[in-house]
Order: structure tokens, then C-alpha cells, then sequence
């Protein structure tokens, strides 16, 4: 539309209702219903992002500045989350993968000193029964965050080992409706094989 002013340097900031006011549309496979487009308020973003601060607070203990692995696709709400919210902590940066290559993920583990990664059960089961672990230094990883599907105790407990238990293995579910995770493990508060308990601020 030619009518359209899209002159950012122009644009006049407006004041709106935040639990109102549409952030994002992401589209649902259909957890609570048929297939759909949610929409996700502002509200909803910034509760969900404040979750997750608090909820990886404890990174800092291991170093001043933290730096994360994350190759969950933007559209997908989990990929979506997890970027804005370390764009948004200023002591976090981000390496992303654009998919799950086994050669290139444990090569950005080490080259930049990842200290944590958030992956779908699959790539855990990968990791504990792979050979390639041995070739790595992956001595920086002490966090992996597990969402988007189950994942087995036993798989829990295999990672566990092969990081001679010198890492956290957390779960958490969540689905688009809700802007992610709703329910989510704590490091140091964690059950073994349980996605944890229900996030601050859900009701």
C-alpha cells in the first residue's frame, strides 16, 4: 500500500495495554485443539522472558559472562524465547546453529566455551550414545536444557555420567499457547526424569 509510512525515524512511540497488545502470531500444531495461529501479547513475552532470567541466574556462578548454544528454529515458540530472552541479558551471548550437524555442535561447544545449550530430547539421546563425545573438549558445558518433547530418566542419567556429573540436565514443558514453558526444572531443586514444577506468575 503506497499509502503506508514506514519512515522509522518518523514513527511516534504510542502507549498500549501490554496484556492486550499482540507481540507475536506463532502457529501451533495443535496441543490444545485443532491447528491454529496464537497470539502471544506483549504481557505474555516479557512474563516468560523474566522466567527464564530467573531461571538461568545460577549460569553466573560458573562465569561472568555466559555463553549459550541454541538451534531451535525461530518460528518454533521455544526457539523464539530463548533467543529474546538472551538478546535481552546483557552478561549472555548466543551462538546459533541453523540445524543439528553432530560435527558443528560440538565444535561451537568448544570453540566458544559454551556453557549451556538448549536441545529436543533426540539430540540428548544422540549425545549418549555418540563416540564422538570423546573427541571434544566439552569441559565449558554444564547445562543442558531439554524441551519440546519427553525425555527418558535413563537418557538423563547416561548424560550425567558421561559428564562424570558435572552437569545439569533440565527439563521443562511448555507449549505456543502459553508462550513456552509453564512448567520447568530449577538447578539445585530438580527431580530426576520430572519436568520440574510450575513456573512463578502461571495461574
Amino acid at each position: 500500500n503506497a499509502d503506508i509510512n514506514l519512515n522509522i525515524y518518523k514513527h511516534v512511540r504510542q502507549s498500549i495495554n501490554m496484556k492486550n497488545q499482540t507481540a507475536v502470531i506463532l502457529l501451533s500444531s495443535g496441543t490444545t485443539g485443532i491447528p491454529k495461529g496464537c497470539e502471544i501479547t506483549q504481557h505474555n513475552m516479557v512474563a516468560c522472558i523474566s522466567a527464564y532470567q530467573k531461571r538461568t541466574k545460577f549460569l553466573k556462578k560458573f562465569k561472568d559472562e555466559s555463553i549459550v548454544l541454541n538451534m531451535t528454529p525461530w518460528f518454533h515458540v521455544m526457539g523464539l524465547v530463548n533467543i529474546f530472552s538472551i538478546l535481552l541479558i546483557k552478561t549472555y551471548s548466543t551462538v546459533f546453529l541453523p540445524r543439528f550437524d553432530p560435527k558443528l555442535f560440538f565444535d561451537a561447544i568448544e570453540k566458544y566455551e559454551v556453557i549451556s545449550v538448549s536441545i529436543p530430547p533426540p539430540v540428548v539421546v544422540f549425545i549418549s550414545k555418540t563416540p564422538l563425545i570423546h573427541n571434544y573438549d566439552l569441559s565449558s558445558l554444564r547445562v543442558i536444557f531439554c524441551g519440546a518433547a519427553p525425555l527418558k530418566q535413563e537418557t538423563e542419567e547416561q548424560v550425567k555420567d558421561l559428564f562424570k556429573r558435572r552437569i545439569f540436565v533440565l527439563q521443562a514443558y511448555g507449549m505456543t499457547e502459553t508462550t513456552a514453558g509453564i512448567i520447568a526444572s530449577f538447578a539445585g531443586n530438580e527431580a530426576p526424569g520430572s519436568i520440574g514444577e510450575v513456573e512463578e506468575g502461571i495461574y
